[in-house]
């Protein structure tokens, strides 16, 4: 465990993927200033953003271009979403979920055909799908 993205890129590690997970709020906090070290440092081979919202990878994506990394980084987007229903007495049902559907965020309309998006999207269902086990 680390404390930050700078403790994380210090050692020059090159990660696999950086996988964000938070409520997008891009007027506030647009994920290409919350993950800046990560983009600057140039050691993500993909970025994960299982986040609400539309076209939440378009700032990354304009970040990696300004890099000179957007063809060799591949984006994999999810959309995440819990279903509730309020009972009349006030209590919250889950209804359905959690729900997570990913897709890849093609740049230019066109597939990166390194396959590391792919990679990415099955590590992280394999991970996912570990973690529900191992928890339940």
């Amino acid at each position: 465990m680390v404390k930050s993205q700078e403790e994380a890129l210090a050692s020059g590690q090159v990660y696999d993927y950086c996988l964000l997970t938070t409520k997008c709020l891009p007027d506030i906090a647009p994920n290409h200033k919350l993950l800046a070290p990560a983009l600057a440092s140039k050691q993500i081979k993909s970025y994960a953003l299982i986040q609400n919202g539309l076209d939440i990878e378009k700032d990354i994506y304009a970040a990696l271009q300004e890099n000179g990394q957007v063809e060799d980084v591949p984006i994999v987007t999810a959309a995440a979403w819990i279903g509730l229903m309020t009972s009349p007495d006030g209590k919250r049902i889950i209804w359905a979920g959690p729900r997570v559907r990913m897709s890849r965020h093609f740049t230019g309309f066109q597939a990166n055909s390194s396959g590391r998006g792919i990679h990415c999207a099955r590590s992280l269902s394999t991970s996912s799908a570990k973690h529900l086990n191992d928890s339940g």
